[in-house]
């Protein structure tokens, strides 16, 4: 039985997972002005991928600071499919020490693309990795 992209959205489930490691890093970090958060980006290295229909799809990526690429730690990002040209949060996992992540989607059906979203702070700005387009096999 075919799931509908509606309803794929509702029960797929997402599984996430961050390696725990502390790290110590030499870097202050200097509180950004007021008015102008510093520019984050997150990165990934996985490009298209095609799976079987009702698989899984790990998708890694590295939260950091844009000018120096110093890590960012303990920072929520999201990982987002893009529905008709939209992009909807489908689950989230935090950062590693090292601003590593790693979120997987499972059960896929549909073909579309994924990313991961770093929604800022009043420190740090948004950020979003490149896409990522997954084609699920009929």
């Amino acid at each position: 039985m075919r799931i509908s992209s509606f309803r794929l959205s509702r029960i797929a489930t997402a599984v996430f997972a961050a390696a725990a490691v502390l790290v110590v890093s030499p870097l202050s970090v200097t509180p950004a002005a007021a008015t102008a958060a510093t520019a984050t980006a997150i990165t990934t290295t996985e490009g298209t991928q095609s799976i079987a229909y009702g698989g899984s799809v790990a998708i890694s990526g590295k939260l950091v600071r844009a000018s120096d690429k110093a890590p960012l730690g303990d920072g929520r990002v999201y990982l987002q499919q893009s529905i008709n040209g939209v992009w909807t949060n489908a689950g989230s996992v935090v950062t590693n020490g090292a601003g590593g992540a790693t979120a997987y989607a499972v059960g896929l059906s549909t073909s579309r693309s994924w990313a991961l979203y770093w929604p800022g702070n009043a420190q740090f700005a948004a950020s979003r990795s490149a896409s990522i387009v997954v084609n699920v096999a009929a």
